[in-house]
């Protein structure tokens, strides 16, 4: 919800700003996606355990997807690992243990990655 309550701001802060008609728009896409992501997480109980993970991730609970992520011992696909890279779940460094998760970045770097938090 952190992108919605930006938007939510910006549009408070510059309602006549030239891009506030699209921040709108892009807004109040954002929330009827996240209400309808909320919905089926709270809702549809036939969700795989990758779609509930993911829904989780995009929702913002990225603690609560990386809990499940690994209970559930979920290999995302490389969007996720890239995401769980940049915002510093995943590392890569030979000394961490745990599972290892092979991602590969846009540019075409392979990297094996492991939980930051493992081994240390």
């Amino acid at each position: 919800f952190g992108a919605i309550d930006t938007f939510d701001e910006f549009l408070e802060t510059y309602p006549e700003h030239e891009l506030a008609a699209e921040a709108e728009d892009i807004r109040n896409t954002a929330r009827g996606e996240a209400t309808s992501l909320n919905f089926a997480l709270e809702t549809d109980e036939t969700l795989s355990p990758t779609k509930r993970f993911e829904t989780m991730f995009r929702l913002g609970y990225h603690q609560d997807a990386v809990d499940y992520m690994l209970n559930r011992n979920l290999t995302p696909e490389n969007a996720y690992l890239l995401d769980m890279y940049q915002i510093g779940y995943l590392c890569e460094d030979d000394e961490l243990t745990g599972p290892a998760y092979d991602m590969t970045e846009p540019d075409g770097t392979a990297r094996e990655l492991h939980f930051c938090e493992f081994g240390k």
